[in-house]
């Protein structure tokens, strides 16, 4: 479980850069991708809470896997949603910035990629087909 707290703090840095940057750009595509990675970060400080505790609730902890994995879908859809939108809206004087985000949240979605082995050495193959949806796990994912 080593791994997975390292590799979800590393993607609460990320998130926090994703929000800065999105945070400067007026709209509602923006609002909305801040929303989704308040929400994911969120999730992250509990399932990093949980998989600290001496007494581990397994269930719990299942749970808010599954849920930062779905709060990540939503908020990789949402990033490239704002990354169009702002191109869009700007054109070319938006290139770092989108750039920069859409590299971040490429990071992100490897590292809970990279996570998916840990998790079935934890709860098992069959257990953590409920937890990972299919993109994330590395003999379905069809890459982001």
């Amino acid at each position: 479980m080593d791994d997975v707290v390292r590799r979800l703090l590393h993607v609460q840095v990320l998130l926090a850069q994703v929000r800065r940057v999105v945070a400067r750009v007026p709209g509602t595509p923006s609002a909305r991708l801040v929303a989704s990675v308040c929400e994911e970060n969120n999730v992250i400080h509990q399932v990093l809470t949980l998989a600290q505790a001496q007494a581990l609730a397994e269930a719990n902890l299942k749970e808010r896997m599954t849920a930062l994995y779905h709060a990540d879908e939503a908020t990789q859809r949402l990033g490239k949603q704002w990354v169009r939108w702002l191109a869009w809206e700007r054109g070319q004087g938006s290139y770092t910035e989108r750039r920069d985000v859409e590299r971040w949240l490429h990071t992100v979605f490897r590292e809970l990629s990279a996570s998916v082995p840990a998790l079935v050495a934890r709860y098992g193959e069959q257990e953590t087909k409920y937890i990972v949806p299919v993109d994330y796990r590395p003999q379905t994912a069809k890459g982001v």
